[in-house]
């Protein structure tokens, strides 16, 4: 998953024009489309992936995807070339959903370590 996702966004896996599409961000606060997120509007989706500016993390890209009893995560950090990706196996998402807390808890485990 993590050499897919670096190909993906390396912008070694699709032709230019289907790579600005897939990045081309609309608003979750305002419908609109915008160019990145922001503070003042966090979150946005592509064509099957999401951006996040998050105050810790910084900006990212994100999926998020489940089927019965399996979910699957990845993040990818450009400023650090950074990539999580985890599988798990589980229910729905609901509102006991810890995916996105594990994220984060690998994330920071790897920043008080010296490692990005």
């Amino acid at each position: 998953m993590t050499r897919w996702e670096r190909a993906l966004y390396g912008g070694r896996l699709l032709p230019p024009q289907q790579q600005a599409e897939l990045e081309s961000l609309v608003s979750t606060a305002t419908s609109q489309p915008i160019a990145r997120t922001s503070a003042t509007d966090p979150r946005g989706y592509g064509l099957g992936v999401a951006q996040l500016t998050d105050e810790e993390l910084g900006t990212f890209w994100f999926y998020q995807g489940e089927s019965l009893g399996f979910r699957a995560l990845h993040a990818y950090f450009p400023d650090s070339g950074l990539i999580i990706a985890f599988g798990l196996n589980s229910g729905t998402a609901d509102a006991n959903d810890q995916s996105a807390t594990l994220m984060k808890s690998v994330y920071d485990t790897l920043r008080a370590n010296g490692l990005i």
